[in-house]
């Protein structure tokens, strides 16, 4: 799995996440080993998860990538 590095712009979102202690440790781990950041990672699945959903700008459905 090839997971490029977030890019964010000043006008990036931020959300907050509670996790055990156990899976945020499994995560770190998952990271470290793939050379990720967490940031980066989680980014990642994110964005695949929702890179089908339709977004509605100015009257029209569009596909939002990214």
């Amino acid at each position: 799995m090839k997971i490029e590095k977030a890019q964010i712009d000043s006008r990036g979102r931020k959300i907050h996440i509670t996790l055990p202690e156990s899976v945020h440790q499994r995560l770190r781990i998952k990271c470290a080993l793939e050379d990720l950041t967490i940031q980066d990672y989680v980014s990642f699945l994110i964005s695949e998860a929702v890179q089908d959903i339709a977004v509605v700008e100015n009257g029209k459905a569009i596909r939002k990538d990214g």
